[in-house]
């Protein structure tokens, strides 16, 4: 079994993600403050990174990890293939969502960090994802007012 390199942990990333969200959706329903522009963005990306992480986790519980040098029992086998369709079903959800996440683009430096934590956590779709994050860097006049002020060349 070759070495699987350890997911990034974007544990404090999530809870900022899903913390502005939650403001943005407040500030929707009361109509007390600015919107976020990245709201519905920074909740798909913290939803897909939340999933990622928790597959990961139950893919390194699993007991081939915790029976090694011992033969492997009937319970071993049946937990070990629930622990596989547990990890698959998150994986399954975090690419749905990512897929998802592609479509948006990031209007701010708040939602370009949150596509930009997807591409570094995605294990096949970043490809995809790296397309859009270039995509919406290049595409974002605050970046490029911060990197050619007026006046200057393009």
């Amino acid at each position: 079994m070759s070495a699987r390199k350890p997911a990034p942990d974007f544990g404090s990333e999530i809870d900022r993600m899903r913390r502005l969200a939650a403001e943005a959706a407040d500030h929707l329903l009361l109509a007390d403050g600015p919107v976020h522009p990245d709201a519905g963005l920074l909740d798909a990306c913290a939803e897909a990174l939340s999933l990622l992480r928790r597959g990961e986790d139950i893919y390194r519980a699993r007991p081939v990890f915790k029976c090694r040098g011992r033969a492997w029992t009937d319970e071993d086998r049946r937990l070990d293939g629930e622990m596989m369709v547990e990890y698959y079903r998150c994986i399954g959800q975090a690419s749905s969502k990512l897929r998802a996440v592609t479509k948006l683009n990031a209007a701010s430096p708040a939602g370009i960090y949150a596509k930009a934590a997807c591409v570094r956590a995605s294990r096949t779709g970043a490809r995809l994802l790296a397309m859009s994050l270039a995509r919406d860097l290049l595409e974002n006049p605050v970046l490029r007012r911060s990197l050619w002020p007026a006046g200057g060349s393009r």
